[in-house]
């Protein structure tokens, strides 16, 4: 039955009466148990109450850790808009709110207010300066300050990573800038014209330490020097400036504490961060794109791809020791095994090299066989082919293993010549320098006649070092000559095997059939001829057995000539018929996923004489100072002969019932 009035149903009317209340959502420790960070499976495992925080309201609560403590604040659950959905049916958001975020709301049971509501968030000014800490009770209702807080700060109890949660911002989130430089704390408004020692009108000479003493003492040696009233002026600003660039140097070093928060609080997406300038980097980085119309130069081109991109990543790290932006944006953690690593993959294409250079000893080892068959009685030609295979798989074998130290001897090729740790040694070296003199040493600065910037050696107007790493084409073929050149003494072991077997069946098979002399002598001629002209005389030769053919075969070329020629060895040739056009060859050797394909210069490409004269000036000398390590030993095998071993004495394969063992499990 109704009532007058309907009282029946407003005395309990939830909502009746709206207290609105702005807060502070609370050091994020006291609250993120609530929101299960990691991936999981089951509704369980999120202990939480749906997306609720710890909200600590001004006015109805201190403003510190002494009265109330934040984990004792009221849990706020959070309105969300009719667009967002209610999270039924898999329709609905989740909130985005960080410590630190000042919030809007009201109190659902009204008066009472223990039962607060999130309605809104007010936005975070980018220029404030937010607190890097929460909790600290560095502002209190005693102690007055900014209530500002990083959503990054560190709060009472640490993120813990095995529980999902990230304790340190994503590289969207870390600025490119260095905090504490000066262009981002003193920010010129638009229209405002600087005075003449670069400071704003607001700004006195005064303001800057020393700048005073700096310019008098720069007017007094000009003075001296009987400079006129303008180059007087001009050596006073200079000064000046110098001094200012020395203290921004030192401000800005990636070791120089920060002033301000390095995260990058407010959502600009035209502010770079540093997972722009990694991705810019990715970008930038050459990929090789392997060409199969010429493998060998595409070999080489694809060797000094690598190199270059470990030269622009050895670049980063060296300068990331003194510069903030590379310091957060280097991918590289340990310079030794980033340059391995690229050697690894060099390996791949250093590969194609040692396949060519065996490809034509095998051409010209049967070339000369085959002649040597068809100079041969029909009864002994299945043996020479038998023969013939076994050595094919000799030079294989033998080659395989030179190839599988490929990878090793690249990465002490290239700690060799790009010396990281000496170059390590020298960048620290530089910025302990720029760190002691404030990054002005007379070599860069503003000329105090002119007052121009200048810039000398490796050194930018900054202050910062400067490299510009660019890897030639002929760093690439010394790199590759070095590699060739240790394995220079196993290829001449391989071939000079081949040899030794040959003369050794040839002598034997001309014991035996003494009337067929000429025509064995006939067939070491034509070996003579077809190895050792082709050649050429490189290294020691192998000493042939009596009987045998006459000098020695030197089955290792020359690298002035033998060499190039097995480099430039075409074995397949595409255009098979008179007349007929070459293919038309690929251009690109390299892509960038920011600019696309790419090739090398005219002036740039490789030169298979250039390798062969690498090899044959200095390339032992360079070899000897690479390592190659070890032989991994084999593993053991079982003899045939050998019994077999029981792992489990006490079972009995006769008794096995596997339910037993499911029951047990």
């Amino acid at each position: 039955m109704a009532q007058d009035g309907g009282a029946l149903f407003e005395s309990g009317l939830l909502g009746s009466s709206f207290h609105w209340w702005i807060g502070q959502i609370a050091d994020d420790s006291v609250w993120r148990e609530n929101i299960i960070a990691a991936p999981h499976a089951s509704d369980a495992e999120n202990i939480g109450w749906g997306r609720r925080y710890k909200v600590r309201i001004l006015g109805l609560h201190d403003q510190g850790e002494t009265e109330i403590p934040s984990k004792d604040l009221p849990w706020a659950n959070v309105m969300m808009p009719v667009t967002s959905g209610g999270s039924l049916s898999n329709s609905g958001q989740t909130p985005a709110l960080r410590q630190g975020n000042m919030v809007f709301g009201f109190f659902m049971d009204g008066t009472a207010m223990t039962v607060p509501v999130i309605m809104g968030v007010l936005s975070n000014n980018a220029q404030n300066e937010p607190a890097l800490t929460v909790g600290d009770n560095r502002v209190t209702n005693k102690q007055p300050g900014s209530l500002a807080v990083s959503g990054y700060a560190d709060g009472q109890v640490p993120k813990d990573i095995n529980t999902g949660e990230k304790p340190s911002p994503p590289d969207g989130d870390i600025k490119s800038e260095h905090p504490n430089s000066s262009a981002a704390a003193q920010q010129v408004p638009a229209g405002v014209k600087l005075n003449k020692f670069g400071l704003r009108p607001d700004q006195p000479l005064s303001a800057v330490p020393g700048g005073l003493e700096a310019a008098q003492a720069a007017r007094e040696k000009a003075r001296s020097q009987n400079k006129s009233v303008e180059e007087v002026e001009n050596a006073a600003m200079a000064a000046v400036q110098n001094l200012l660039a020395a203290r921004e140097a030192q401000q800005t070093a990636p070791t120089a504490p920060f002033k301000a928060g390095a995260q990058r609080e407010s959502p600009d997406v035209q502010n770079i961060s540093a997972g722009d300038v990694k991705e810019q980097d990715l970008a930038e980085e050459k990929t090789v794109m392997p060409i199969p119309d010429d493998p060998v130069q595409s070999a080489m081109k694809a060797i000094q791809t690598i190199i270059d991109n470990i030269a622009q990543k050895m670049d980063k790290y060296l300068n990331a020791i003194q510069s903030y932006v590379d310091t957060v944006s280097s991918t590289v953690g340990d310079l030794e095994e980033m340059i391995c690593k690229g050697a690894m993959q060099a390996a791949k294409y250093m590969k194609v090299l040692m396949d060519k250079v065996m490809e034509f000893v095998l051409k010209q080892l049967n070339s000369v066989m085959t002649k040597v068959v068809a100079s041969m009685p029909s009864s002994l030609r299945n043996q020479m082919g038998d023969l013939k295979e076994k050595l094919n798989e000799m030079i294989l074998g033998m080659y395989n293993q030179m190839i599988g130290g490929l990878g090793d001897q690249m990465c002490s090729a290239l700690m060799d010549s790009l010396q990281p740790a000496e170059r390590e040694k020298e960048a620290r070296a530089f910025a302990a320098q720029q760190a002691s003199s404030g990054g002005s040493s007379g070599q860069s600065g503003i000329d105090p006649n002119t007052g121009n910037a200048i810039g000398i050696g490796n050194r930018r107007n900054d202050g910062k070092f400067r490299t510009a790493p660019k890897v030639p084409m002929c760093y690439a073929e010394s790199v590759a000559s070095t590699v060739i050149s240790k394995n220079k003494d196993q290829i001449e072991t391989a071939n000079n095997n081949v040899v030794r077997s040959l003369n050794s069946y040839l002598d034997g098979v001309q014991a035996e059939m003494d009337s067929v002399s000429s025509t064995i002598s006939a067939g070491r001629e034509l070996m003579s001829a077809g190895l050792g002209e082709n050649f050429g005389d490189f290294g020691s030769g192998v000493d042939v057995m009596t009987g045998g053919m006459g000098g020695a075969v030197n089955m290792i070329p020359d690298i002035a000539g033998g060499l190039g020629a097995a480099l430039d060895f075409a074995n397949i040739v595409a255009n098979v018929f008179a007349g007929e056009l070459p293919p038309k060859k690929a251009i690109n050797d390299y892509y960038q996923l920011a600019t696309g394909g790419s090739g090398a210069a005219t002036g740039e490409l490789p030169s298979v004489e250039s390798v062969a004269n690498s090899v044959a000036e200095s390339g032992e000398a360079r070899a000897e100072r690479i390592t190659t390590p070890p032989p991994q030993p084999d593993y053991a095998a079982p003899r045939k002969d050998e019994a077999d071993v029981d792992l489990d004495p006490g079972y009995d394969d006769a008794t096995y019932n596997p339910d037993d063992y499911l029951q047990i499990a």
